[in-house]
């Protein structure tokens, strides 16, 4: 018997800052880079919320790309604010819920922070948790099919 399973794949890009104690601009660059990466980044799972504040959690399917593309100056010494793109593949399997909810449409995102009206996103590294900003956040979402062969049992 072949099965017909549907997924619904959500691309997460997110602009991040991040604070980095550094000598120069190249050094944080490389900092960042060291503790933010494709290979450091230890998620299986995302947490996002809609517009009414209900939670709804992703898998990730794999990290796509992280880029550190800018480092400023902070006014403490040897602090640097670097700032780049992540970008995530996320999953979640398709079921008549998600058409009930219109799950594309909901406005999902990541949740802002409790005390600032900011989004602060701490992503699990095998460095240990990192506290980034998001500037900016966005959803490329598509439904997929995958084909899959069952098993014969032989007698």
């Amino acid at each position: 018997m072949i099965r017909n399973d549907i997924f619904v794949n959500v691309t997460l890009n997110a602009t991040v800052s991040h604070l980095v104690k550094a000598k120069s601009r190249t050094h944080a660059l490389k900092t960042a880079d060291f503790q933010i990466n494709e290979e450091t980044i230890v998620m299986d799972q995302i947490q996002l919320i809609n517009e009414q504040g209900a939670g709804k959690s992703f898998k990730v399917k794999r990290i796509e790309a992280v880029h550190w593309e800018a480092a400023e100056a902070e006014e403490y010494s040897n602090h640097f604010k670097v700032a780049g793109q992540i970008r995530l593949e996320l999953y979640v399997p398709f079921t008549m819920e998600l058409v009930e909810e219109n799950l594309w449409e909901a406005g999902y995102k990541l949740p802002k922070a409790s005390f600032q009206d900011i989004t602060i996103w701490v992503i699990p590294t095998s460095n240990g948790p990192v506290f980034t900003q998001v500037k900016s956040q966005s959803f490329e979402w598509k439904v997929k099919t995958r084909t899959s062969n069952s098993f014969i049992k032989a007698g």
